[in-house]
């Protein structure tokens, strides 16, 4: 490419918005359309299954390009979130008009689309939750998780063992358990976004400055974060936030509290049981029909309180109950036999029905005459009968 292609007012704009953010994938919009230039178009253009095409052709340095319409960008956005891509919104910011033709309209980029955070909300899955997460090494791992489809806004904190490995054992279990779908990492801990992807390949990492992490700093505080903080849940909490603040900071206002969880204070749910008890989840992916909460519509998104939090921030320690079978009780009040219905005695040993029988059989001596007896076995007989038609005819 040669240095003449790209000396245009209008490349010289395009490469200044794109040297600020060179990681994602910039949406310039011209007229009716989002044009993506250079090594953008050639990454986006078989994603999108979009025509690449050239400016100038014919020429040896012509600008490799593609374009989607403005009122279809949203689905082709949100494909390129969901294959871990970022897309910079870079818009028109003043009337054309008012340039009136000598200069080039001014552009900015209003907002980045990220893996872990969609602007629009009909960019939102309503059968899955949208989580970005922050992440905080050091001694114990601290952790923050934002949903962004509800503005839900969790911190914890990870122990950390000096022998374990560089990350805890719970610390995974736990980003497995809430499925993000983007982490913010430190760029000053590589040991940690190296097993970081080793241990959850598909998860996009997003690498931030450390200042992002000083709680002082954050721009916002909502309640549950205080500026003097330290402690590691904090300050995952605080780059978060500063993420969210640079790439779509309108964001911010749906997050007004942040919420402290401790691992060790909750039940665990492994994924076969969290599938049978999420009513919201999209189990498509499983082969299984779809299912949504009853109220949220065929169109509605999931409840605040959805799959990633069945689990509840503390577990009450709740009394032990004694089950107790209806039967001992019987027994612990009637140890020696209990008189049921005309002439039957029920016999208990140890807990268990020994036998039922009429007395006078098997040898027992009752004390009674043979004819009061049998007349009582007779009865007994009827009541039997009578009570087996009556199942039948019901």
């Amino acid at each position: 490419m040669s240095r003449r292609a790209l000396d245009t007012p209008m490349m010289r704009q395009y490469l200044s918005i794109k040297a600020e953010h060179p990681d994602a994938i910039v949406f310039y919009r011209m007229g009716d359309f989002y044009e993506m230039f250079l090594g953008d178009a050639e990454l986006a253009a078989p994603l999108l299954d979009i025509a690449l095409t050239t400016r100038d052709k014919g020429k040896e340095d012509a600008v490799a390009m593609c374009g989607v319409p403005v009122h279809a960008a949203d689905q082709h956005v949100k494909r390129l979130a969901e294959l871990g891509h970022r897309v910079a919104i870079c818009e028109q910011v003043e009337d054309a008009r008012a340039a009136g033709g000598r200069r080039l309209v001014r552009r900015e980029v209003i907002e980045v689309v990220t893996p872990g955070l969609v602007g629009d909300p009909a960019g939102i899955e309503a059968a899955r939750e949208l989580v970005l997460v922050a992440l905080a090494p050091g001694a114990g791992v601290g952790m923050a998780a934002l949903d962004a489809s509800t503005g839900d806004l969790r911190a914890t904190e990870v122990r950390r063992d000096p022998e374990e490995a560089a990350l805890p054992a719970a610390l995974v279990d736990e980003l497995r358990r809430i499925e993000p779908r983007e982490i913010v990492v430190p760029g000053d801990s590589p040991d940690f976004e190296a097993a970081l992807g080793h241990c959850l390949p598909g998860v996009p990492r997003s690498v931030v400055q450390a200042e992002s992490y000083d709680p002082a700093a954050a721009p916002v505080h909502p309640d549950g974060l205080s500026p003097d903080a330290a402690d590691p849940a904090s300050r995952a909490a605080a780059a978060l936030l500063a993420y969210v603040n640079r790439n779509q900071p309108a964001a911010l206002v749906h997050t007004p509290r942040l919420r402290r969880y401790a691992l060790g204070e909750a039940m665990i749910l492994d994924e076969a049981t969290r599938l049978g008890l999420t009513p919201h989840r999209d189990l498509r992916q499983d082969g299984l029909p779809q299912r949504r909460h009853p109220g949220a519509g065929s169109g509605g998104h999931l409840l605040p309180d959805g799959p990633y939090h069945l689990r509840p921030s503390r577990l009450p320690q709740l009394p032990r109950v004694e089950r107790r079978d209806p039967a001992q009780q019987l027994v612990e009040h009637h140890p020696q036999r209990v008189h049921v219905g005309t002439g039957v005695d029920v016999r208990w040993g140890g807990g268990e029905l020994l036998r039922a029988q009429v007395p006078g059989r098997s040898g027992e001596q009752s004390g009674r005459r043979e004819d009061e007896v049998a007349e009582e076995e007779l009865v007994l007989e009827a009541e039997l009968q009578a009570s087996d038609a009556d199942r039948h005819d019901h």
